[in-house]
C-alpha cells in the first residue's frame, strides 16, 4: 500500500483525554506526512498518532502474512521510536461505534532519519497488556491475528518530542496460498475422509446398531471434547500471557514430573531486568512489555528441549538447565547477556547461578541463586555470579509480605537405582 492506492488516512491525539498533545497527517505526492508534538504535562498518557485505511483492492484476511516492510523516515536525526499498529475485528469485540475495541497487533520501530524499509515478522508483533486488561481477553484472542485488518496505525507516546514521520509504503509478504484457506481445504479433506469412514463402517453395521449404542457413542463424543476444552485451558493456566512461557505453577506441575521416579541434577539460572521500573517510567509499559518479550525470545532460542524457562514474576526469569554444571550454565548466561547486549531496544540483565545437590531442595536452591543475583547487582549489574559454599554469603530473601517460595519434592520412593543418585 502506497500514496497510489490507499483508501483514506485519519490522525488523532489525546486532547479527547484532556491532553494538549497536537498532529496533523497528509498525503502528498509519493509519501505520508505525519507532524506531531507530544505534552506531557497536561495528560500523563499522552499520544499522537495517524492511522491509514487501505482501499478497495486490499483485502482485509491477512492471515498468509509472514513479514510486513515498512518504508519510513524520521525528521529527527537521533531518529524516533513508533508503535506500528496492525488493527483487527476481534469477533465477540469490536463494536463498530468505539474504535478502542479494534485489536491492537503491536511491534516497536526505530526508524532513523533517512528512508529506509524496516521489516517486521510476524512473530515479532504482540498484544499490549492493557488492551487484555481492559476487555478481559482470553485464551486464542490474546495472541497476534490477521483475520480481520481494518487498519494501520503508528503512534509516539509517553515522551516530550516533536517532529515528523514519512511513509513511503507498506508492504504485506507471505506466501502465495492463504494459509486460512489452505487450512479449511485440508480440514474438508480431512473431514469428508473421515465421513466416507465413518458411512463405511456403519454400514457394516447398520444391522447390529441399536439406539443405545447410538446414545454411548453420543455420550463418548461428548466426553473427548470435554477432555479436550480441559487440556487446552490447563495449558493455558499453565503460561505466562505476555511471553508464553512457564509460570510459576506451569514450571512447578514440569518439576513434579521429571523428579516422580528419579532425581535428576540441573543447575538454576535466575535473572532480571536491570532498572526495569526506570524503563517503564521514562518510556512507558508499552515498551517495557517489548522488553521483556524480547528477552524471553532470546531465551527460548538458546535453550533445548531438556531445559525448562518461566517468567517467574514482575521482571524476573528462571531457567532450569537439565545436566548442565556451573561452567555450562555461566556459559549458557554469557550467551544471553551478549544476545541481549545487542539488540536495539538496549537493556542489560543481570544473573545468578547456582547448582542443585541430593537432599538439597528446589527452594534452597533457589534462595542461593538469588543471592548470587545480588552479587551481580552490587558488582555493578550487567554480570554473572556463580553460588559457591565458602565465598557467598546466605542467600538474601526479600521480604514482599507474600507467600514463602512453595517447596518442591523431588523425592519418590520407587526410583531406579541404576544411573541416578537415590535421596531421602
Amino acid at each position: 500500500m502506497s500514496v497510489n492506492n490507499f483508501g483514506h488516512l485519519a490522525y488523532g491525539d489525546d486532547q479527547f483525554e484532556g491532553g494538549a498533545s497536537e498532529s496533523y497527517a497528509e498525503a502528498l505526492a509519493d509519501v505520508f506526512r505525519f507532524a506531531y508534538r507530544i505534552d506531557n504535562a497536561a495528560y500523563e498518557n499522552s499520544f499522537s498518532s495517524f492511522v491509514l485505511f487501505p482501499g478497495e483492492e486490499f483485502k482485509s484476511n491477512l492471515s498468509w502474512i509472514n513479514r510486513v516492510e515498512i518504508a519510513i523516515r524520521s525528521s529527527k536525526p537521533e531518529g524516533e521510536q513508533v508503535l506500528f499498529h496492525v488493527r483487527g475485528i476481534e469477533p465477540g469485540l469490536t463494536t463498530l461505534d468505539d474504535r478502542t475495541t479494534l485489536k491492537y497487533n503491536e511491534t516497536l520501530l526505530i526508524v532513523s532519519d533517512e528512508l529506509k524499509t524496516i521489516t517486521v515478522s510476524r512473530d515479532e508483533f504482540f498484544v499490549p497488556s492493557w488492551w487484555k486488561q481492559k476487555y478481559g481477553v482470553k485464551g486464542d484472542a490474546t495472541y497476534p491475528s490477521f483475520e480481520n485488518v481494518d487498519s494501520f496505525e503508528f503512534t509516539i507516546n509517553n515522551r516530550a518530542a516533536e517532529g515528523e514521520i514519512e511513509v513511503a509504503s507498506i508492504r504485506c509478504v507471505g506466501n502465495w496460498v492463504n494459509s486460512a484457506t489452505l487450512n479449511q481445504s485440508l480440514l474438508w479433506m480431512w473431514m469428508g475422509g473421515t465421513m466416507l469412514g465413518i458411512i463405511f463402517r456403519m454400514s457394516t453395521l447398520k444391522k447390529k446398531l441399536d439406539d443405545e449404542t447410538a446414545s454411548v457413542k453420543q455420550l463418548l463424543s461428548h466426553n473427548n471434547l470435554l477432555i479436550s476444552e480441559t487440556a487446552t485451558y490447563h495449558e493455558l493456566a499453565r503460561r505466562d500471557p505476555l511471553t508464553g512461557l512457564f509460570n510459576r505453577y506451569g514450571l512447578e506441575g514440569e518439576l513434579e514430573g521429571r523428579s516422580s521416579d528419579y532425581y535428576f541434577g540441573y543447575t538454576m539460572l535466575l535473572f532480571d531486568l536491570d532498572n526495569f521500573k526506570a524503563i517503564n517510567d521514562n518510556f512507558g509499559h508499552c515498551y517495557g512489555d517489548r522488553v521483556l518479550f524480547d528477552r524471553a525470545r532470546v531465551v527460548k532460542s538458546k535453550v533445548n528441549k531438556n531445559d525448562m524457562v518461566a517468567r517467574w514474576g514482575g521482571d524476573e526469569f528462571l531457567v532450569i538447565l537439565s545436566d548442565r554444571d556451573a561452567k555450562e550454565a555461566f556459559e549458557f548466561a554469557e550467551e544471553i547477556r551478549h544476545a541481549i547486549s545487542a539488540s536495539f531496544l538496549n537493556y542489560s540483565c543481570s544473573f545468578g547461578i547456582c547448582t542443585s545437590e541430593v537432599n538439597k531442595s528446589f527452594e534452597s536452591t533457589l534462595r542461593d541463586a538469588d543471592s548470587a543475583l545480588y552479587d551481580s547487582k552490587d558488582n555493578g549489574r550487567d554480570a554473572i555470579s556463580v553460588y559457591q559454599k565458602d565465598s557467598v554469603q546466605p542467600a538474601r530473601v526479600q521480604d514482599d509480605g507474600g507467600d514463602e517460595v512453595p517447596i518442591i519434592t523431588l523425592v519418590r520412593t520407587e526410583m531406579p537405582t541404576t544411573g541416578f543418585a537415590i535421596y531421602e
